[in-house]
């Protein structure tokens, strides 16, 4: 098998871009989703989202919401966005990125299928 170091690195700069985008998006602990109007030892739950709880609105297409779902949801569109990248890109034939553009492509060809 041939050594093709393209592909690892294609995967580790996408890879790359997907934790960076994460990280610089979200942080660690925010505060401002507790509700320190409620006593802690009275209402722990209250206490520890209760601002998230009234700010935030489940969307219609999801039957829970919250932080896993949140990140799925941008891991998902993240991974579309590079794609969709791949897809509309001029890279070299043979390319791992022009394989998985055309691989992508041709799943996402709904007439062709």
């Amino acid at each position: 098998m041939r050594f093709k170091p393209g592909r690892k690195i294609f995967a580790f700069a996408a890879l790359f871009a997907m934790c960076t985008t994460a990280l610089s998006q979200t942080a660690a602990f925010d505060v401002s989703q507790m509700d320190t109007s409620v006593q802690a030892c009275d209402n722990f739950y209250q206490y520890a989202v209760g601002n998230w709880l009234k700010k935030t609105e489940i969307p219609a297409a999801y039957p829970a919401w919250g932080g896993f779902m949140i990140l799925g949801v941008h891991n998902r569109e993240l991974s579309r966005d590079i794609l969709e990248a791949a897809r509309k890109s001029t890279a070299p034939k043979g390319s791992d990125q022009q394989l998985i553009g055309d691989y992508y492509a041709a799943c996402m060809d709904e007439s062709g299928i």
